[in-house]
């Protein structure tokens, strides 16, 4: 009896550890989708510095609206890229929820998600407004802001240079 006993604490510990394993991948995985939108973000960043830098430097002449319209694309293009790091970045989150699932059946002992709760709710009560914003949405707005600041720049060239 002890050794059945015995198999079966080195099966949960087996199942507790494989458990483990995919969630740490799938927390790296969640690390690499957020490091890789902060990259890009950078870059579109540096490349929208510059190409508003060319278009004043111009002093907005049609040779301008060009580089502008290609701001509009870099706006919306860095959005979308950040939308789309964001979902997989969820998907990993997820994956490592329905893990901890698994992992709180196998050994009842676990109590992670009361834990979990328990510290988002003092992390609340640290930063009732902070705590609403969501991080996703600030950098889709400063890509949307990009696009809107083509968009303005494009306006300026066309009303500047518009001969009626």
């Amino acid at each position: 009896m002890e050794q059945v006993a015995m198999e079966d604490e080195d099966n949960t510990t087996s199942a507790e550890n494989s458990i483990l394993s995919i969630i740490d991948k799938q927390w790296s995985q969640a690390q690499q989708s957020e490091g890789q939108r902060a990259t890009v973000t950078n870059f579109l960043l540096i490349i929208a510095a510059g190409l508003q830098g060319f278009v004043v430097q111009r002093r907005f002449d049609h040779a301008a609206l060009g580089v502008a319209l290609v701001l509009i694309f870099l706006g919306v293009y860095g959005a979308v890229i950040s939308a789309k790091y964001y979902e997989r970045f969820r998907m990993s989150m997820c994956r490592v929820g329905k893990m901890i699932d698994t992992l709180e059946k196998i050994n009842p002992n676990v109590a992670i998600w009361t834990a979990q709760e328990r510290a988002d709710e003092l992390h609340a009560s640290r930063y009732p407004v902070l705590v609403r914003l969501r991080l996703h949405v600030l950098w889709c707005i400063l890509h949307i802001a990009i696009a809107i600041l083509g968009a303005v720049d494009s306006l300026v060239i066309v009303l500047l240079w518009w001969e009626p």
